[in-house]
């Protein structure tokens, strides 16, 4: 249920049209309602003109000419997120007067000039920063190649008192400098919590910590040790780990359980190899989101990125996760496959972690996802499948989900 405030005098008609027949209710400027079902129509000079809901016979009633705003305390959305095409979720996003900070207001169509990604439209991350949240008070840890410190607006973010470099000895130098990656760590870390100008990240409040497992690209899985424990020790919410480490080591689903019982929430790269192949530690037993990726096509619908995304019955969820306008050595660049798709998710689940705060855990979450209630389809027929898990993650109706549980004291 959602409650609204009637912008200008709204007249009920049979029909969307000014030629359809008006019907008896007419509702004045100012008056509060509460409806459910709702869809926007046509938009004129960033005010909806008309949109319909259904009643209880599941009829069409269309509310013509004049506008409404939320008013409730519920993100429950006006638009339909899943059904909803991708070019008019962008008007919506273009024509509310929240964004102009985020837009070039002389080219807003133009989604190079932004300076958030796609996904912060076709997820609606604006919407929960407008009403709720952008990440503040939780800790998120991104475990990679550290940060060039050559992008100074980047390094403004980092928490430098609690980042670390495992490959040398603890030390706070936390350069991201194997070129062979191309800033690998810092494009993860922009993804999550990148703040102003050139690129927001999906969380831009969060406390962003860095800790350097790799320096040539090798994997070495006693450095991810360690970073786990300090995690542990500091008391970090989130872990983005955007590497993937191919064979099984029973290692992983110890930490992973650590994880879990230290209340720590740990999503992971699924793999790009578009193969079954498991990749760890997305694929272990329990305690780690498996992150697959998806796009949009040049037409704006939605598609797995199934040349590189790995599928198999750990994926969780899909992420965004191709061409990514991100945070690199000195300026920006695009990110793709499972790696941006799980530094993405991570800044999803910073907003959630930091408006349900507790009630945000691995196995809340999960309960979210297995209740069909919290992602979007894009093939699948059954509630998951190897392909896209629950489906794509949407943050709109997981809000929706936390808001409506229980507080258990």
């Amino acid at each position: 249920m959602i409650r609204i405030k009637i912008r200008r005098s709204i007249f009920v008609r049979s029909g969307p049209g000014r030629n359809y027949r008006a019907l008896a209710a007419v509702f004045p400027s100012g008056k509060l309602l509460e409806m459910e079902g709702i869809e926007h129509g046509e938009n004129w000079k960033g005010e909806n003109r008309w949109f319909w809901r259904l009643n209880n016979k599941k009829e069409k009633l269309y509310y013509w000419a004049g506008g409404v705003e939320i008013v409730d305390a519920g993100i429950s959305p006006i638009q339909n997120v899943a059904t909803t095409p991708y070019p008019v979720k962008k008007n919506w996003f273009v024509n509310d007067k929240y964004n102009t900070n985020v837009i070039n207001s002389n080219a807003p169509q133009n989604e190079e000039e932004w300076i958030v990604n796609w996904g912060h439209v076709d997820l609606e991350i604006w919407k929960i920063w407008k009403t709720y949240t952008r990440g503040a008070d939780v800790k998120v840890a991104v475990l990679d190649t550290g940060i060039s410190k050559e992008n100074t607006n980047l390094c403004k973010r980092v928490n430098k008192s609690l980042s670390k470099n495992f490959t040398n000895n603890n030390t706070a130098e936390i350069e991201d400098t194997f070129e062979a990656t191309r800033y690998h760590g810092t494009k993860c870390a922009g993804l999550i919590g990148a703040l102003g100008a050139p690129i927001m990240g999906v969380a831009p409040e969060c406390d962003l910590i860095v800790y350097k497992v790799t320096a040539d690209g090798n994997f070495h899985i006693d450095l991810f040790e360690k970073a786990i424990a300090d995690a542990i020790r500091t008391g970090v919410h989130i872990l983005s780990i955007s590497v993937e480490s191919y064979g099984y080591i029973e290692t992983w689903n110890r930490l992973m359980k650590d994880c879990l019982n230290a209340g720590i929430i740990v999503v992971a790269a699924a793999g790009n190899s578009n193969t079954p192949v498991y990749a760890y530690p997305a694929s272990c037993d329990t305690g780690c989101f498996s992150v697959g990726a998806y796009y949009l096509a040049n037409n704006g619908s939605r598609k797995v990125y199934t040349e590189n995304s790995s599928h198999n019955d750990r994926v969780k969820f899909l992420a965004p996760g191709k061409d990514l306008k991100t945070t690199d050595k000195t300026n920006t660049a695009l990110f793709s496959r499972t790696s941006a798709a799980t530094a993405y998710s991570a800044g999803v689940l910073a907003l959630l972690k930091s408006q349900y705060k507790s009630a945000v855990t691995y196995s809340s979450i999960l309960a979210a996802l297995q209740s069909g209630k919290c992602t979007d389809s894009i093939d699948k027929t059954t509630l998951k499948s190897d392909y896209e898990g629950y489906g794509i993650i949407n943050p709109v109706l997981l809000f929706q989900y936390f808001k409506n549980q229980p507080i258990i004291l």
